[in-house]
């Protein structure tokens, strides 16, 4: 029996000299806990796995990024450029070839006045004109496209004055740069001008101008040489002063050149006339030099040369020329720009 005891004393010192293992927890230590504490472990939720190292991202962990969806053929959008005049545009490399140029005399009032000199009633007249002058080069690639318009109305020191003038040609341009390269455009045109001491008419069609163009968001400069058919019209001076303008081809030439705020127009044109009257040609000049003091104000100032031959009364022939001068003041702009919602 003692020797039982004996062997029960000793099995029971040999456990209590056994370390235990530490809590799950902070919790405290009991009385008789063996060897040095050990560190708290905080407790987690339920399901929680330690965080990956720094750049590492195992299969799973965490929720992945929301798929970003694009339809076929759609590109993102580019990075706009540098902003110009408040708003991001982008700049002619990134568009080359496309720009418009816009010359707006929008409501204007023009003085003016006709020298006329050979016909049966030479004479100087005076009036004025309310007038709309629209002009819209546009280019975009390969395509380049002219439309020009005046219309005018009004009186002066011989009675009801008035003039109707278009001109629409388009065509293609080419490229020895990104914005400049010849041309060539094809259209028609008509004018219509006078009072009762002179009157102009004629119909072209075709029209064809064929020449060099510069176009950008800066600058618009064209010269060309323009060929067009004259399918009838008028050359009359004076009282009865008169000629008929047949079928009948013309030559001519055209230069424009707008630098905001600036504009010069000129064109030039002679009517062979070979089938009436005097059988010699019909010439016309226009120039036109424009500028915008301040935003939608038009300034310009205007000068033409008319001259030909005319029959008069007694059935002889007359050699002639009216020189025109004229001023014009209203609301209007010169704009270049880029690409146009009006192609």
């Amino acid at each position: 029996m003692v020797l039982f005891l004996l062997a029960l004393l000793f099995a029971g010192s040999k456990v209590a000299a056994q370390p235990r293992p530490p809590p799950a927890s902070c919790q405290p230590l009991p009385p008789n806990y063996g060897g040095a504490p050990p560190p708290c472990a905080q407790p987690q939720p339920s399901g929680w796995q330690p965080p990956p190292p720094y750049g590492a991202r195992p299969l799973g962990y965490g929720p992945p990024p929301p798929p970003t969806y694009r339809a076929p053929g759609v590109h993102p959008p580019p990075r706009p450029s540098s902003p110009r005049r408040g708003t991001a545009e982008p700049t002619a490399e990134d568009d080359p070839g496309d720009a418009v140029a816009v010359f707006l005399d929008l409501v204007t009032l023009r003085i003016h006045g006709f020298d006329i000199r050979g016909s049966d009633a030479d004479t100087r007249t005076t009036g004025f004109l309310f007038a709309i002058d629209p002009d819209v080069v546009q280019t975009s690639g390969y395509y380049t496209k002219r439309s020009t318009w005046f219309m005018a109305i009004g009186g002066g020191s011989d009675g009801l004055e008035g003039q109707l003038e278009m001109s629409s040609r388009a065509g293609a341009r080419g490229f020895l740069g990104e914005d400049h390269g010849p041309f060539a455009r094809i259209g028609l045109g008509f004018q219509f001008l006078g009072n009762n001491k002179i009157y102009r008419s004629q119909f072209e069609l075709p029209t064809v101008e064929v020449g060099y163009q510069l176009l950008n968001r800066t600058i618009l400069f064209e010269l060309a040489a323009t060929g067009s058919l004259v399918l009838g019209g008028r050359y009359n001076l004076g009282d009865h002063a008169t000629r008929r303008i047949d079928t009948e081809p013309a030559v001519g030439a055209l230069a424009t050149l707008q630098v905001e705020p600036v504009r010069l127009h000129a064109t030039a044109q002679r009517i062979f006339a070979r089938q009436t009257g005097a059988g010699t040609a019909i010439d016309q000049l226009q120039a036109q030099l424009c500028v915008e003091p301040f935003e939608l104000a038009i300034l310009c100032g205007h000068g033409g040369l008319h001259q030909g031959a005319v029959t008069l009364p007694g059935g002889a022939f007359s050699d002639t020329r009216v020189v025109y001068l004229g001023l014009t003041a209203g609301i209007g702009t010169i704009i270049n720009a880029g690409s146009s919602p009006w192609l």
